[in-house]
């Protein structure tokens, strides 16, 4: 049970993640150290001072990467040895007690009474404080010893609608709807391949039988039996490879008859993840769906899982779970921006641009630009923005008579910035391009933010309901801007979304971009329910992280009316 774990060496207090064990060597096998046979046992008491015990127990291996610089670019295996490694993280058996995480949730998500308490605590503090006192007179600031109380307005759901079934005022969480109700527009799965292991082969039929067993109450249908592929290990070492997986997929994929790849991965581990999704999306421009083995052996939530995993499928084969009714006769397009950062600055940044094709939000155009390292501006997005322009004509044969762009990622002193190269040039692109001159609404969307709402219900305080926004005291000085409450939490204090309206061409009231703002959250696929942000800037977060953290280039154009990225 350790292969797959991550675990910590207290000499060197590095993290590895365990691929193998290596039974046929122990403490006193032998490896070669500048020319010399040294023991593993002898290494570690003259290089860290670290006696082994137990002589007699096996080695640890953990496959390490290549480097950029080595010619040979050949993965080798660091030996670890168990005695002197601890497990980091939290075990799967400490994720499955559940008095466990309930303790956990006490501390990391807080109610709001408790946000509340912990708050006036602390301005009691500062108030009672005599250098805190003076500190802040001389900034001629001051603390209230209560919180502002203010009225807010409460925007009222959408209307969503099912194959047969229409939700006039619909809840910020339809989960029920969605499961018991056949999709607005189903795609039959007619061929495809499923990838597993020798040993999870039996898991493979599991996947099969229980999407069988809810997809027709989905409106999904489906053809023949899908064609198994085994993926056999070249090694004999452990776990297959990503080489293995590639191979497999090379050898067996039929490009122009096979509709959809499913891959059951013997473990989590992100580089056998990313060597699924680089070869289907930037080689073969087939659409894949990856679950974990063990996930398909847990009785009690495999139905529910596999529900979820048939209405992804289907997405990612370009149908629609639920469509959006928005009572206007003018076409719209709906935009979400957002960009992706390498944490170690070796990659360029990603931005990603998805665009809604219809009133009902159930098509969408998907496309990225690669920028230089954790740059957010975007100022080569106007080529893929008129690219956006011609989808949404093709597809509707007219071109789109309201644009609203919600940009998310863009801090406060970014604002200027995105205002003069974004905002400028994808206005002049929409003039140039349409044959009418259309509204345009260019929205910047703030999650980070310190800004907390809480509802008075009567002595206590409550999570405000999904919909409630604030457009007044609390706004900035010179800016165009609301607060909104999108999301369901049943645990811990709800985030609001922090708006700034920097462009509005077409003099939206302000409660049309609320409403635009508010409805457009209940279409992200993945959840059946509103999310804190538009359903389009939650579409771009995931296709900019899909690009930048697993993709080594740019998925093929073919692609780029799926949402593959789920």
């Amino acid at each position: 049970m350790i292969v797959g774990k991550s675990i910590i060496t207290r000499y060197n207090n590095c993290h590895y993640r365990v691929d193998d064990v290596d039974w046929n060597q122990t403490p006193r096998s032998t490896f070669d150290r500048k020319g010399t046979q040294i023991s593993y046992a002898d290494y570690f008491q003259s290089q860290h001072g670290k006696k082994i015990f137990d002589l007699t127990q096996p080695i640890l291996a953990s496959r390490v990467k290549p480097k950029k610089n080595d010619p040979k670019g050949e993965t080798y295996y660091l030996s670890l040895i168990p005695e002197l490694c601890n497990q980091s993280g939290m075990t799967d058996e400490m994720r499955a007690n559940f008095n466990l995480m309930r303790d956990l949730i006490t501390f990391s998500r807080t109610s709001p009474n408790q946000r509340h308490a912990s708050i006036m605590e602390f301005v009691y503090s500062v108030n009672n404080c005599a250098p805190a006192q003076e500190l802040l007179a001389a900034w001629g600031a001051s603390f209230e010893n209560e919180c502002l109380i203010d009225t807010g307005r409460l925007i009222p759901g959408p209307t969503l609608q099912l194959k047969t079934l229409s939700l006039k005022v619909a809840p910020a969480d339809f989960t029920r709807e969605v499961t018991s109700n056949k999709c607005f527009l189903p795609v039959t799965l007619k061929r495809w391949q499923i990838y597993c292991t020798g040993q999870d082969r039996d898991k493979a039929d599991k996947f099969v039988i229980n999407y069988k067993q809810v997809a027709p109450a989905l409106g999904i249908t489906f053809g023949p039996e899908p064609e198994y592929v085994i993926i056999s290990n070249r090694t004999g070492r452990g776990m297959p490879s990503a080489a293995d997986l590639r191979q497999a997929i090379k050898q067996s994929v039929k490009i122009d008859l096979i509709q959809f790849i499913v891959v059951v991965l013997p473990m989590a581990r992100d580089d056998l993840y990313a060597a699924v999704k680089r070869q289907v999306l930037t080689d073969y421009s087939i659409p894949s769906q990856c679950i974990l083995g063990k996930t398909l052996i847990q009785d009690k939530k495999v139905r529910s899982v596999m529900q979820k995993v048939a209405l992804q499928i289907n997405c990612k084969l370009g149908g629609a779970l639920w469509a959006l009714n928005i009572p206007l006769k003018e076409h719209i397009m709906f935009i979400g921006i957002d960009s992706h950062h390498d944490p170690s600055q070796k990659k360029k940044s990603v931005l990603a641009l998805v665009a809604s094709l219809d009133n009902e939000c159930t098509q969408y155009y998907s496309r990225i630009v690669n920028q230089m390292a954790h740059q957010e501006s975007a100022d080569a997005i106007r080529p893929v923005f008129i690219q956006a322009l011609g989808a949404f004509f093709e597809h509707n044969h007219h071109y789109p008579d309201r644009i609203v762009i919600f940009r998310d990622g863009v801090g406060d002193g970014q604002l200027e910035i995105v205002r003069s190269q974004e905002v400028a040039q994808l206005r002049t692109a929409a003039n140039v391009t349409c044959q009418e001159t259309p509204k345009f609404l260019f929205v910047v969307v703030q999650k980070r933010i310190n800004e907390r709402i809480f509802l008075c219900n009567r002595n206590q305080l409550d999570n405000p309901a999904p919909g409630t926004v604030v457009d007044h005291t609390i706004t900035r000085r010179g800016l165009y801007d609301f607060f909104l409450v999108s999301q369901l939490i049943r645990q811990g204090t709800v985030g609001p979304s922090h708006y700034i309206v920097l462009e509005d061409s077409g003099e939206n009231k302000p409660d049309l971009v609320q409403r635009f703002s508010y409805v457009t959250s209940y279409m992200y696929y993945n959840w059946p329910g509103s999310v804190r942000v538009p359903a389009m800037c939650q579409y771009a977060h995931k296709l900019a992280m899909l690009t930048g953290q697993h993709l080594d280039k740019d998925p093929l154009a073919t692609m780029d009316r799926h949402l593959y990225y789920l």
